[in-house]
């Protein structure tokens, strides 16, 4: 290797004094190897350190970490506070309010101050057949209304758009404050956007 320089400062790699062309993701990677000389980079300590700038730069990351429809090894509540145990300030969505796992995502979301549930799919007729909202939890929707906000994956969804807006303003205990939140509110104080007064 001793024909490369790599000038991580300046995003620039050569060999033998020649540029080398390389997109951002493997340039990154590539830095993030020769930082750690002969030490074993794994994936996770990758992905830990994009954790890193997430947290500190309090980017707003969606993540589909619920185990539904089919449960895997990194999905879950369990990885997720893992990944939060290592960086609290990280400011994330959970899709899908974590279904079907809702009430400890619920957890996670009164426990961690940046994390939100958006409610695509979940209330709407097609996820009540097969995960449905425990009624128990219910109460805890209105505690949290800051936190949740409207998602609708539209146009890959296998019921009308109109659907999901119309079973939030169903759901028991909500008020219309609760929902100017959930519909536009709290995402535009998420993002940093400016509400119409």
């Amino acid at each position: 290797f001793d024909r490369f320089e790599l000038d991580e400062a300046d995003a620039r790699l050569t060999c033998a004094g020649e540029p080398v062309a390389l997109a951002p993701k493997p340039f990154a990677v590539l830095c993030a190897l020769a930082r750690a000389p002969r030490t074993l980079v794994t994936k996770n300590a990758l992905l830990d350190a994009v954790w890193g700038l997430l947290a500190d730069t309090g980017t707003p990351d969606v993540i589909h970490c619920g185990s539904g429809p089919a449960h895997g090894t990194f999905t879950g509540p369990g990885p997720i506070e893992a990944v939060l145990a290592r960086h609290p300030r990280l400011r994330l969505i959970v899709a899908h309010m974590g279904m079907p796992e809702y009430e400890p995502f619920l957890d996670i979301c009164e426990r961690h101050a940046g994390v939100h549930l958006d409610t695509t799919m979940a209330f709407t007729d097609f996820a009540e057949e097969t995960m449905p909202f425990p009624h128990g939890a219910y109460p805890r929707l209105h505690d949290l209304g800051d936190r949740i906000l409207f998602g609708s994956d539209f146009p890959n969804i296998p019921y009308r758009y109109t659907h999901a807006m119309t079973v939030l303003t169903e759901l028991p205990g909500v008020d219309d404050d609760w929902l100017r939140g959930v519909f536009h509110r709290n995402a535009a104080e998420l993002f940093g956007l400016q509400i119409a007064d």
